[in-house]
């Protein structure tokens, strides 16, 4: 768990308990009212870090289908590292490489020309 989301989820406990407004909040983690009800949302459905963690595993899991896309065998073997770390099933990281792989061929295949 980085810095940042223990700063967070210290921060979301002090608004559970009703010692900081959600605009205090706001101000202290650099984002927008808006921004800190959709966590305090996530925050309360999950009961902790899986609100806040689920953003990030789906940004990895995004960076994994883009170097499986651009062919980084290093960059691949690196995130799906940090996927496996977070939680996220084999099963999902093959889906999502096939997924890549599906959307590349479709890419190059509109790029041909006629």
């Amino acid at each position: 768990m980085s810095e940042k989301e223990v700063d967070r989820i210290a921060i979301l406990s002090l608004l559970k308990e009703r010692c900081l407004t959600q605009r205090e909040a706001a101000l202290r983690l650099a984002l927008s009212v808006r921004e800190v009800r959709r966590l305090y949302k996530a925050y309360l459905i999950s009961k902790g870090l899986q609100g806040i963690a689920a953003k990030y595993c789906s940004r990895a899991n995004g960076g994994l289908a883009v170097s499986a896309m651009n062919g980084c065998g290093l960059c691949i073997e690196s995130r799906t590292q940090v996927l496996i770390k977070a939680g996220i099933s084999k099963m999902a990281i093959q889906t999502a490489v096939r997924i890549a792989a599906v959307l590349n061929a479709f890419s190059v295949s509109l790029a041909i020309p006629q």
